[in-house]
């Protein structure tokens, strides 16, 4: 894998885990919403996904 290719693995990452957080805040749910995961769950994950893309990227980023 390229260094680029990387960067948009964990942008992904991010943007997945930023979405699955706002999923699970919002009263209405969304078009890809899944009724069987519970808010808290959604939550767990969202915020996972985002915290680990953030420090992937801050390794990669500061790797040399």
């Amino acid at each position: 894998m390229t260094l680029q290719s990387l960067y948009v693995v964990f942008a992904g990452m991010m943007l997945g885990g930023a979405s699955l957080l706002v999923a699970a805040e919002r009263k209405k749910p969304p078009t890809f919403d899944v009724p069987i995961v519970s808010d808290r769950a959604k939550a767990a994950i969202g915020g996972s996904l985002l915290v680990l893309g953030v420090v992937l990227s801050g390794i990669l980023f500061f790797h040399k």
